[in-house]
């Protein structure tokens, strides 16, 4: 399913304590194609980064 990256932020900005991680660097298929991915968004999610 393709989602306007505009609209997605615009949602994001709408909730409170989402943090989000913009990059050109991966498709939207990153976990899978590169663990940097998951590296980044694990610590993102505990708090940590």
């Amino acid at each position: 399913m393709y989602v306007d990256r505009e609209h997605a932020l615009v949602t994001a900005d709408a909730v409170r304590g989402l943090r989000t991680w913009v990059t050109p660097d991966h498709a939207h298929d990153g976990v899978r194609a590169d663990a940097a991915v998951s590296d980044r968004l694990l610590p993102m999610a505990s708090g940590k980064a």
